[in-house]
């Protein structure tokens, strides 16, 4: 395989606004009817999948040999959830209002957790990261939450009352519950008390996926008019939002380092977006019609997804840099050259998350190359010097009658951001007018070459963990 070909790959074909003509690198059997989870086991050895059929399905991942079929039940099981410790699969009942916890080493019905009452189709599972806990939404409204040891009911959060519940997700120390619902709002509760702590403002249409993500201090949601929220749990606040472009956001998953978001789309698509700047990572064409789920594996190099297709489909992240560079059984990628190093240090810094997220991955590749280049390129990595009467000169030209002259001075600013930020708050203090207040604003929600270049080489230093990229690290934050 040619050195450079998977970056060329990416340079005509992840761009932010195309679909990604990639293909998936594997795709497990024909399901009977749509499929609405998936769910990867916490060592990455077996996939799970639940939807519009009966039967729970259980692959060994790698080579797709069948490994269960769960089947207790009428109705459909039509989401699942592994525990944390891999030994124990929940599945929900889309007919009876039931939960089912399965023994995966033996295949068998371990416990009926019931039940939801007023309307019996359970919509969605999860466990608490400490395994204590499990946590369901209901289209009676309700989120309860359950004792996987006894089965036994321990909360009933009914904050949703009137309103179906859709999603319910754990706090990453367990101590919190959040659920989105039809009503369009998320709530988030106290896990050992069932008190309500923060409620959102509504979105325009129901709320369907929600994850916690910054160690808990965040919230992520979606809802079906597409629109994705982040939340500030502290606060309760709304800090950013942004569109997936292409319909209903109807699954999230947080990846494994914490650091991309992957939604499942309305009309066929998966996108994994970046958190740090919210630009797309990475687009695929997986489902003819709707996309209702996906998941990252715990390697974070690879993404399933499950839709009305009937298929679940995996798709390689990283461009064929660690996936197929031996996993597989394919020739090892020769060393990175200075000049791939050099690229890809460009890269980091740029506009452009997918040849960045390239960039992350082949850097990852190779620690014998990539770890003294970061560490000679860190420290030295000053912002430019600034110019301030040229900062002066383009903040007056915000208010350009020429809307060419705005884009313009806008994007040169961006590109010595670091050394501006102290002239732009000052001229937001007294702004010419509203688009020079909106385009400063805008300006310092972004993130400078340097800082985008930082985030990105922590990214790789944080991937590779050895004991000198933990060096590296612990220099850049001093």
């Amino acid at each position: 395989m040619p050195r450079l070909l998977p970056v060329i790959l990416t340079a005509i074909l992840v761009q932010p606004h195309l679909v990604h003509g990639q293909q998936p690198w594997g795709e497990l059997p024909h399901c009977d009817d749509q499929i609405r989870s998936v769910a990867f086991s916490p060592d990455g050895s077996m996939i799970a999948v639940g939807g519009c059929f009966q039967d729970v399905r259980i692959w060994e991942t790698g080579t797709n040999k069948p490994l269960h079929r769960l089947s207790g039940r009428a109705g459909w099981a039509l989401a699942v959830a592994f525990a944390p410790d891999g030994k124990t699969l929940a599945s929900t009942n889309w007919k009876d209002g039931t939960l089912s916890l399965w023994d995966l080493g033996t295949g068998k019905e371990r416990l009926t957790l019931s039940k939801h009452v007023k309307s019996p189709e359970v919509h969605h599972v999860a466990w608490a990261p400490n395994g204590k806990l499990v946590g369901s939404a209901g289209y009676d409204g309700t989120v309860r939450l359950w004792d996987p040891a006894t089965g036994k009911e321990l909360q009933t959060m009914a904050g949703h009352d009137g309103a179906r519940s859709y999603v319910v997700a754990f706090s990453p120390d367990s101590k919190r519950v959040a659920s989105g619902g039809s009503d369009g709002r998320v709530r988030v509760w106290e896990a050992a008390t069932g008190k309500a702590l923060h409620v959102s403002n509504p979105a325009a249409e129901m709320v369907t996926a929600v994850v916690f993500a910054q160690g808990g201090k965040k919230l992520y949601y979606g809802s079906h008019d597409g629109v994705m929220r982040e939340w500030g749990i502290e606060t309760g606040k709304e800090l950013r939002q942004w569109s997936t472009g292409h319909g209903a956001a109807r699954t999230l998953a947080l990846s494994p380092d914490g650091r991309s978001l992957a939604v499942a789309t309305s009309e066929g698509l998966a996108q994994v977006w970046e958190l740090a700047t919210l630009k797309q990572r990475r687009q695929f064409r997986a489902d003819d019609g709707f996309t209702w789920s996906v998941a990252f594996a715990p390697d974070g190099k690879t993404l399933a997804t499950g839709g009305d297709s009937k298929n679940v489909r995996l798709w390689d992240l990283t461009d064929g840099w660690l996936l197929f560079a031996g996993a597989l059984g394919f020739r090892k990628m020769p060393p990175l050259t200075d000049k791939d190093l050099d690229r890809c240090w460009k890269e980091l810094g740029g506009g452009d998350a997918a040849l960045a997220y390239t960039a992350v991955w082949a850097l990852s590749t190779d620690p014998a190359q990539s770890v003294p280049f970061l560490a000679r390129r860190l420290p030295a990595d000053k912002a430019r010097p600034v110019d301030t009467r040229r900062v002066a000169t383009l903040i007056d030209q915000l208010v350009d009658d020429d809307i060419a002259m705005r884009e313009k001075a806008s994007e040169e600013l961006e590109l010595f951001l670091t050394g501006a930020r102290a002239q732009l708050v000052k001229a937001l203090e007294k702004p010419a007018s509203l688009e020079q207040k909106a385009r400063i604003e805008q300006l310092l929600k972004t993130l400078s070459p340097e800082e985008k270049r930082l985030i990105r080489a922590t990214e790789v230093l944080e991937r590779i963990g050895s004991a000198d990229a933990k060096r590296v690290l612990e220099e850049t934050r001093k």
